[in-house]
């Protein structure tokens, strides 16, 4: 019988150590979504590990951390035609207006200087005062209005500046800054739709569950019970992977966050469509569009516009160091090299074969090989750069709107 008096003091051990330790996920989770609350955080995601990378190497780790984590901690909120924009927030590297537009040096909403563009724009990876618009009002002294914000493409921009001027406001001149965006999802081939922003397929789900629209009882049990189980797995794994990315991230002060080079990686998912030139001629064809409608708009008032192709890891990405990216950025970059390549091409070729008849070839700055020839570390993902180079561009962009280019 000693053998099973064993298996029972196992069992009840097992099941105590089960217990607390589900206990103790309770607790543990409970805990971070009160730091949530309180003091946002992305412990669970690569915020941890973009403060680390070699281009806040001079910056406070704790400050660098806090530049991710309030781009994360401002939410978004429904807006009338653009779809979306963030909610009012104050922190200490983000600050976003009761507009939803984030502050600036000498931030004014009417007679300014209005820049439009996406979260490269808006400023991912830095604080408000090393945005593009902040660094430009810092060069001249002029007021300045920081219109990016996170996945915006130039069709939303346009609608936005039609927006603001509809309601009285007019700027002294305006930047459209633009191609990551545009390149992502007027080249994605998993819709039908084109002309599309981030939060539309959100909006399609969200009418199939107004409708009522089931899937078929098989598909949605397999569904549901995968959808439970990694649930669970999570919940378990939650302090683990806590203090795993706390590991990794004190690790990585010292040391690049990945080793494996750029080079290693191969095309895996091909998930856009712009490597084909009919798509990326038709991609083009929506920038272009966007652009020279707002141009005509600001005509009519003799508002000066420019339109500036921004640089983006996935355009010629052999000429960046991008090594120290963490790697599903790395892996991504690959994936979409080939379409970025197609679309910024059409592009470009498409706005010059046309500039003439619409007298506009001075206004387009292409800004898409800025990067080539400095080898430091600037971009921290796919397209977004840290304060210098946001620095950087907005030094050579001065000069082309003040004529020194």
């Amino acid at each position: 019988m000693s053998w099973i008096n064993s298996c029972k003091s196992a069992f009840y051990v097992i099941s105590i150590t089960a217990v607390l330790y589900i206990l103790t996920c309770f607790f543990f989770g409970y805990l971070i979504d009160l730091q949530s609350e309180n003091e946002p955080s992305s412990s669970l995601d690569s915020n941890l590990i973009r403060a680390t990378y070699p281009n806040y190497r001079d910056e406070e780790y704790q400050f660098a951390l806090k530049i991710f984590e309030e781009y994360d901690a401002s939410k978004s909120e429904y807006k009338s035609f653009i779809g979306y924009r963030r909610q009012e927030f104050k922190g200490e590297a983000v600050n976003i207006d009761q507009f939803g537009f984030r502050r600036s040096l000498n931030h004014n909403l009417n007679d300014s200087i209005w820049f439009l563009g996406g979260s490269s724009m808006w400023g991912t990876g830095s604080d408000d005062a090393r945005t593009i618009p902040s660094y430009f009002s810092k060069l001249t002294g002029e007021n300045v209005l920081n219109l990016g914000e996170s996945g915006f493409n130039s069709f939303q921009e346009l609608l936005q500046l039609q927006i603001l001027m509809s309601q009285g406001y007019y700027p002294k001149e305006v930047v459209f800054y633009d191609g990551v965006n545009d390149g992502y999802y007027f080249c994605n081939n998993d819709s039908e739709e084109r002309l599309r922003h981030p939060y539309t397929s959100r909006w399609s789900n969200l009418q199939k569950d107004l409708r009522g629209e089931k899937e078929e009882p098989e598909i949605k049990s397999i569904v549901n019970t995968q959808a439970f189980r990694q649930k669970i797995v999570s919940f378990l794994l939650r302090p683990l992977r806590y203090f795993q990315s706390r590991e990794l991230a004190q690790e990585n002060r010292s040391k690049q966050v990945s080793i494996t080079p750029l080079s290693s990686f191969k095309p895996e998912k091909y998930y856009l469509s712009c490597d084909d030139p009919k798509n990326a001629s038709e991609a083009a064809r929506i920038t272009l569009s966007s652009w020279r409608f707002a141009a005509l708009i600001l005509k009519k008032y003799d508002i000066p516009v420019w339109f500036v192709l921004q640089p983006t890891a996935t355009y010629n990405p052999e000429r960046y160091s991008l090594d120290y990216i963490i790697d599903y950025q790395k892996q991504a970059i690959v994936n979409e090299k080939a379409s970025y390549k197609g679309y910024y091409t059409a592009l470009k070729k498409d706005f010059y074969s046309s500039c003439e008849m619409y007298d506009d070839c001075s206004q387009f700055i292409d800004f898409s090989q800025l990067f080539d020839e400095l080898n430091e570390p600037l971009f921290i993902d796919t397209c977004h750069v840290s304060p210098k180079g946001n620095e950087i561009v907005t030094t050579v962009l001065q000069a082309y709107l003040r004529g020194e280019q």
